[in-house]
């Protein structure tokens, strides 16, 4: 059997191709027949195309026996058919496919996929918060650019047999079907000229944000969520698959050529990322490490820091962020409505972080971005308290842009 026989029998991420073309030869339909081996990002692609409430759903025929018994027990049929759910999954092995519609859903199913799949040993700890983490900044982003009433499909499983066995992975796909990467980046990039360059770009620090080229900030976005999610798979030697409109990028630390293009994609957006069960750095050295390259890659004129990492003096008024956790529209709702105006008037406030493990990126930003650069023009510190070593990186780094560009 070849390469490509194998490729289009066996839909794995270690080779894409198969299954992009697969899908893209045949238009309205796809057929399954011969195909023995899917994983949960290819199920989660399928899905969010055959949606029985999208105009014009995907048809699925002549699947086989192994596969259908798989797709039952991720939910394939369930959510085709929007007979919604939460999150659920077996423990350890897989989570079910879910649709997910707002911000509000973002903690709550970011959390349980990486509880469900990493469990709560310790060891597993640093792969739970890359998870958790790496599962929000993409549902974030479907909701932020994608712009498809059905939000987004999200689905994981632990694969440890066959070409996994000698070493396990986590596996995360979100996949939705609207606009696309490039015609997103293009409200604001209007010279990208193929979706290679908008794939490409889009791993950009500050590239893919809902503003002005030639800012680091917006009050919508922070623009280095995929970013954040490349760097960490290189560092913990994943995969990563991007694939949107008419080409894929592809990350695969296993191979000499680590980053390759292939030129079929996914009407939409699909994301797929690999990382080893067993991790051999700390998540909070690894969060560390890329908040540093983003730095670094970021102009800078910070010429004071506002931000306090101490308890703040009375009678400052304090706001409990374990509340909103993850909500980036609650976010910005606090931060236009208490800390804000309370800014202006040259009043401190204080952000108590207790409960709170880490946050992304996108929503410190949302929370911090605006409000700091009133923190900056009226010299009123911001204080934060109970923040973990993560949280602390995050918020230093909106602060570190806030006052650049």
């Amino acid at each position: 059997m070849t390469a490509a026989q194998a490729s289009t029998r066996s839909f794995t991420l270690q080779q894409p191709e198969g299954f992009l073309r697969h899908l893209a030869a045949g238009g309205d339909t796809i057929d399954l027949s011969g195909v023995t081996l899917t994983e949960i990002w290819s199920l989660a692609a399928i899905a969010a195309l055959a949606r029985k409430e999208r105009k014009n759903p995907l048809t699925v025929v002549g699947v086989e026996a192994n596969v259908r018994a798989f797709a039952k027990a991720v939910g394939f049929d369930e959510l085709v058919d929007a007979r919604r759910a939460a999150v659920q999954g077996e423990e350890g092995r897989t989570v079910r496919l879910t649709e997910v519609w707002g911000e509000e859903d973002v903690e709550p199913v970011a959390s349980a996929t990486a509880k469900l799949l990493a469990g709560e040993d310790p060891q597993r700890r640093s792969s739970r918060d890359a998870l958790q983490y790496v599962v929000a900044e993409l549902l974030r982003n479907a909701f932020q650019h994608s712009q498809d009433e059905l939000g987004a499909v999200t689905g994981a499983q632990r694969n440890d047999r066959g070409l996994h066995q000698a070493r396990p992975t986590y596996q995360v796909a979100v996949a939705d079907t609207g606009r696309g990467v490039r015609k997103s980046l293009m409200e604001q990039h209007w010279d990208i000229e193929s979706d290679e360059v908008a794939l490409e770009r889009a791993l950009w620090p500050h590239y893919s944000r809902a503003f002005p080229y030639g800012r680091t900030g917006g009050a919508v976005n922070a623009g280095l969520g995929l970013f954040y999610i490349s760097e960490l798979v290189k560092d913990l030697e994943g995969r990563l698959l991007l694939a949107s409109g008419s080409a894929s990028l592809v990350i695969d630390t296993a191979l000499p050529q680590r980053q390759r293009f292939l030129s079929v994609g996914f009407p939409g957006t699909l994301v797929a990322f690999e990382i080893p069960v067993e991790t051999a750095r700390d998540f909070v050295d690894l969060f560390d490490d890329v908040a540093r390259r983003a730095k670094e890659r970021t102009p800078r004129r910070l010429v004071q820091e506002n931000l306090r990492f101490e308890d703040p003096p009375p009678p400052v008024q304090k706001f409990i962020v374990s509340l909103f956790l993850e909500n980036n529209a609650e976010a910005q709702r606090l931060a236009q409505a208490e800390l804000i105006p309370r800014l202006a008037r040259k009043e401190s406030v204080a952000l108590d972080f207790v409960n709170v493990r880490l946050c992304t990126q996108s929503f410190a930003h949302a929370l911090l971005y605006e409000a700091l650069r009133i923190s900056w023009a009226t010299r009123t510190p911001i204080y934060v308290v109970n923040a973990q070593p993560v949280v602390r990186s995050a918020l230093k780094h909106v602060e570190m842009y806030a006052q650049s560009g």
